[in-house]
């Protein structure tokens, strides 16, 4: 009954002729602009990759190299590793990367000849080694200790104000995961994400889903991070998840990660090209957004122009609507007859 009632503008039939074509065309235009839009954020993904592939490979400051002299941080890699006992057995044994097999190397990069790798664990700060935080949070303690879950680590960044809380005495039990300005999250549970940990969260703690990195002196928390993005650490953590339905990484397998080390001066300049591209591609993605937000708008303008008799210029020789209103309403008895003749010869 309602749809009966449903009162639709009905124009001359010669003007919906015009209209129709018209929308096929302008609606079309409006498709392909649309799909030329969608390739977008594929092509920003890609050339962020691209500047951390560059970045990671020393290829980013290759000319910069040319023009500056540095020394390897090596030396200091090694007395940095001997504090550690499980390290300095493993360098005496010569197996640092004892559980990296060649097909594991080889989706590595080559480095210049100043740089060096270095295991993950080796990389930050002594006494602060790569954990994982709380197991079970417990109900929401408001006045409590804020504490980073997977899903807080978006695009980069924590999401500090959809941050849970935990009690003071369920995180003084996991201290040794407790947050630090400048410490580097990563996602070990489903889903790889990084993030700097801000100064806002200093004295935060982390779950179980995620792991925590204090750089040492021998790495910058900024390259620390862009290395941890780079498809080259993504695929090297990937391959070594385990289970199906909830994908998982060891922290022993997280902590054997292979770093690079570039010198610390080039660190610098690395992470200070990679931030200037980085920004440049969000402000192309910006741009995006803003026309994306445009474009989505164009179909149901014109469809609201259409329908109020705006989209194309109106013929005064057209048949009026109202005679066309008037056939169809004089054919209605007719083609009610004949409806129901075909129903009777259907049978029942």
């Amino acid at each position: 009954n309602h749809l009966r009632d449903l009162e639709i503008p009905l124009a001359p039939l010669a003007e919906q002729r015009r209209i129709v074509a018209k929308l096929e065309t302008m609606l079309s235009k409006v498709d392909a602009c649309q799909q030329r839009l969608a390739k977008i954020p594929v092509l920003l993904k890609r050339f962020r990759q691209s500047v951390l592939a560059a970045a990671c490979s020393g290829h980013l400051t290759a000319d910069w190299r040319e023009e500056n002299e540095t020394e390897s941080v090596e030396p200091q890699l090694l007395k940095h590793a001997q504090q550690d006992k499980k390290f300095a057995e493993a360098l005496k044994n010569g197996q640092r990367f004892k559980s990296s097999t060649p097909f594991e190397w080889a989706m590595l990069p080559e480095l210049p000849t100043d740089w060096c790798w270095g295991a993950a664990a080796e990389v930050v700060e002594p006494g602060a080694e790569i954990v994982y935080g709380i197991v079970q949070p417990g109900p929401e303690a408001p006045n409590g200790v804020p504490y980073v879950r997977g899903l807080d680590i978006q695009n980069g960044k924590i999401l500090v104000d959809q941050l849970r809380r935990t009690s003071r005495e369920i995180a003084k039990r996991y201290e040794r995961a407790s947050l630090k300005s400048g410490d580097v999250l990563l996602g070990i549970i489903r889903h790889t994400k990084v993030a700097i940990v801000p100064s806002s969260l200093n004295g935060g703690n982390i779950t179980q889903g995620t792991a925590r990195f204090r750089p040492s002196e021998l790495i910058s928390t900024g390259f620390l991070a862009r290395w941890l993005e780079s498809k080259y650490a993504q695929d090297w953590l990937h391959h070594h998840y385990r289970g199906i339905d909830m994908p998982g990484l060891n922290l022993a397998d997280v902590r054997k990660l292979p770093v690079p080390l570039p010198p610390p001066a080039e660190q610098q300049e690395i992470v200070r090209r990679v931030e200037a591209l980085f920004a440049l591609a969000d402000q192309i993605e910006a741009r995006f957004r803003k026309a994306q937000a445009l474009v989505d708008q164009l179909t149901p303008s014109l469809l609201a122009r259409a329908f109020r008799g705006q989209l194309v210029p109106q013929d005064p020789t057209d048949e009026p609507a109202e005679k066309l209103l008037e056939r169809i309403r004089q054919a209605e008895p007719r083609m009610a007859r004949i409806t129901r003749m075909k129903r009777k010869a259907a049978g029942p």
